[in-house]
């Protein structure tokens, strides 16, 4: 599964919605709030233990890796996040801001519809092209 959302669904990773644990998680950009290249690779304890058993192992690697500055930012991002109970906000705000843009955007010809999961939202076209 790839990550996205880093919080805007209310939840830090965006499948905590939808109640399931994926085997394995890739993290980019919103791990460094955006402002810090650095990523991530996540695998529960079934796929480390089979990997280990693979000739091949689990190989991976990323451009970003090992990066001192790019962790410093994604620890402090994690920490300000928690700390400001940004999480919760998400939670509190999102209601006014899908009312809002549905509003907001109702008579306009090229939008027909804002949905998502909490702040996490897209802005639809009214019919395919």
């Amino acid at each position: 599964m790839v990550h996205c959302c880093s919080g805007r669904t209310g939840q830090f990773h965006a499948w905590e919605y939808d109640g399931f644990t994926p085997n394995i998680q890739v993290l980019g950009k919103g791990l460094g709030a955006g402002e810090h290249a650095i990523a991530a690779v996540f695998c529960n304890e079934r796929v480390v233990n089979d990997s280990h058993k693979s000739p091949g192992r689990l190989a991976h690697g990323f451009m970003f890796q090992n990066n001192a500055v790019g962790c410093a930012s994604a620890c402090a991002f994690i920490s300000i996040l928690r700390r400001d109970m940004i999480l919760e906000n998400v939670k509190s705000l999102a209601p006014r801001l899908i009312r809002g843009l549905r509003k907001g955007l109702s008579d306009h010809p090229f939008v027909g519809d804002a949905r998502g999961v909490r702040i996490f939202v897209a802005v639809s076209y009214p019919q395919p092209f």
